[in-house]
């Protein structure tokens, strides 16, 4: 999945409401988001960014190994994930650079 670039338009929340609830809005558009929700965290991990599949440019479920991302991803459940987006029990070259610095 490519990197989410959160604009300083988008809001932040400090809930996560499932996906179908009332309170699941887009950070970018503000529409309630019915199906599959894209999420990333502050840095600090206290607000949620929450967005229409769409609304980040992704239109299309993951076609390489490379690009591929887990069915939690895809339900918008709540998963762990480094500085750079990555879930914990995934390899992150970015954070095995970091570590050698």
């Amino acid at each position: 999945m490519p990197p989410i670039a959160i604009r300083l338009t988008d809001t932040a929340f400090p809930d996560s409401p499932d996906v179908g609830e009332p309170e699941c809005v887009c950070s970018r558009c503000g529409g309630p988001i019915l199906d599959a929700a894209i999420r990333a965290w502050s840095a600090h991990g206290d607000l949620e960014y929450r967005y229409h599949r769409t609304c980040v440019g992704v239109d299309e479920v993951a076609t390489s190994d490379e690009d591929d991302f887990s069915a939690d991803d895809m339900r918008g459940e709540d998963v762990e994930r480094c500085a750079h987006g990555f879930p914990f029990d995934e390899d992150c070259e970015d954070c095995e650079m970091e570590e050698d610095d």
